[in-house]
């Protein structure tokens, strides 16, 4: 065991393996003489984790991409919600956390995460754009270095290529949130 939350009125503890930690036993109460174990736990108490509450829980990471419909944000979530929901842009065009549930309703890898975004860049010259999504939110250009494209911005992402310089596919796993929100995590992203 690694670590306990505290979220409500219930506790949640989480084995080294992120796997729920579940204990049974007969019911006992501070007052009986029972010492707690290192972990402060007594005997006879049962805790399930039943939901996580932020993305990084989830993910085990710090960053990815998420999507609402067509409108993509790539952000660090741990920084910007965490204490729970889902990133959102804020009316100053920042992102900020919007509390809420999170529920993962679906889960899968894939081997290009291009292929579950809602659309494409289109790169003309020396400048690019959006085709069937809009990207509300990529502060170092992480969307363009998907597809080869260097963002000209301070601390632009690299595209992923091979020794030749070929592009290569970025894997992930993708998970369905509440059942209409996409969370993207990228392979070897922080």
């Amino acid at each position: 065991m690694d670590r306990t939350e505290y979220g409500g009125t219930r506790s949640v503890l989480q084995s080294d393996a992120g796997q729920p930690a579940v204990m049974s036993g007969p019911v006992t109460s501070p007052g009986n003489g029972i010492s707690p174990d290192r972990y402060g736990r007594r005997p006879g108490r049962r805790i399930i984790m039943d939901k996580k509450t932020t993305l990084y829980d989830i993910t085990g990471q710090e960053s990815g991409i998420v999507v609402y419909d067509d409108e993509v944000i790539v952000c660090n979530w741990a920084q910007v919600s965490p204490y729970g929901g889902l990133p959102r842009l804020g009316p100053a065009g920042g992102i900020i956390g919007w509390p809420g549930e999170l529920k993962v309703t679906a889960k899968w890898t894939v081997e290009d995460i291009r292929d579950v975004l809602p659309g494409k860049l289109i790169v003309d010259d020396e400048t690019y754009g959006y085709e069937g999504m809009d990207v509300l939110y990529d502060l170092n250009g992480d969307i363009p270095a998907l597809w080869g494209y260097q963002a000209d911005t301070p601390h632009a992402a690299e595209p992923l290529t091979d020794k030749n310089g070929n592009l290569l596919p970025t894997p992930g796993t993708v998970y369905e949130i509440n059942n209409n929100v996409i969370v993207i995590a990228p392979v070897d992203w922080c």
